[in-house]
């Protein structure tokens, strides 16, 4: 019998991924479950389903385990956590985010119209966005009363035990889980196969470098040399050092095309950059990643030297250092 389970849990319109995979570790008639996808009735049955697919009940569940704070894997855990009153594990970086959240989230869509806007993106476009974000606020509140993970942190399986890595990039808090005795890493939305990574900033880590932890895990991941990364989304791995090396290849590409742009057509608004460098969007919603990405981008650029911020009529402008 395996000693995981992977269990397909629907996203229907909240995603243009679809579906996210939680998976279920077996420790005798109790379980791990790592990540809780998306806060709906839809997911939860899924849940439910492959939970008693495996011969379990959800009762059985010992501890939830939470990759990032992001709604398509840590929506379900609140409701699980006040059914069975079961510990919750997050990173304290990621559960920051979700106290933020807690505070601030009637407004947070307006939060994020203002704060883009103070880089150039004009108002119409922001307001587009707001609004299309409305739908979301009562997905994002996660849980608080989380236990702390940490780099190294182990948890006992049926067939061996799951290690803690702290892979930060994606979120501040990212971790993966490594399965030393299948030499498996289970990668949440650390790399996926078809996708580069994608770290963006928002208010809430408004002062973050998301490209320049991404990269740092990447390469921590590449020297613990798994046989096979499985993601949260589509498909496993199987040839891990090559995708990591085509990951860390496209960000680097990517920061001196920036860069390049910005000392051929600078100074320049983030509402620009994205437009010049990110090309092509399919929704409102892509985009506004996308100036989350642009903007993640801008903050390794700043903190390598490589740019400087100007201010014109109130506007945060990118400047290229020669």
């Amino acid at each position: 019998m395996k000693e995981f389970k992977k269990i397909r849990l629907p996203l229907g319109d909240k995603s243009y991924l679809q579906d996210v995979y939680v998976f279920l570790f077996r420790k005798g008639n109790r379980f791990i479950l790592f990540d809780a996808g998306l806060n709906t009735e839809e997911s939860f049955n899924a849940l439910l389903y492959g939970i008693r697919e495996e011969g379990y009940e959800l009762k059985n569940m010992e501890a939830l385990i939470i990759s990032h704070y992001h709604l398509d894997h840590c929506g379900l855990a609140l409701r699980m956590q006040n059914m069975l009153s079961i510990p919750v594990y997050l990173h304290e970086r990621d559960r920051e985010i979700l106290l933020f959240f807690k505070k601030y989230v009637e407004h947070y869509p307006e939060r994020i119209k203002e704060f883009y806007c103070s880089y150039g993106v004009p108002t119409n476009i922001m307001e587009n966005i707001t609004e299309e974000l409305q739908v979301y606020k009562a997905l994002i509140l996660g849980p608080t009363d989380t236990l702390p993970l940490k780099e190294g942190d182990r948890f006992e399986i049926e067939e061996g035990y799951l290690e803690v890595i702290y892979t930060p990039g994606h979120t501040p808090g990212h971790i993966s889980l490594f399965f030393p005795e299948k030499n498996i890493l289970f990668g949440a939305d650390l790399i996926l196969e078809d996708e580069w990574p994608h770290g963006g900033i928002y208010p809430h880590t408004a002062r973050y470098n998301p490209i320049g932890d991404y990269l740092r895990s990447l390469k921590k991941i590449k020297d613990l040399k798994p046989e096979v990364i499985i993601p949260s989304h589509k498909n496993p791995i199987y040839e891990p050092e090559k995708r990591i090396d085509e990951a860390i290849g496209f960000m680097k590409r990517k920061i001196e095309e920036i860069y390049e742009t910005l000392k051929k057509k600078g100074p320049l608004s983030l509402f620009q950059i994205c437009d010049l460098v990110f090309k092509g969007y399919e929704d409102v919603i892509s985009y506004f990643f996308l100036l989350s990405l642009s903007l993640g981008y801008m903050r390794y650029l700043l903190e390598e030297g490589l740019c400087e911020e100007i201010k014109r009529e109130e506007i945060t402008l990118f400047k290229a250092k020669e």
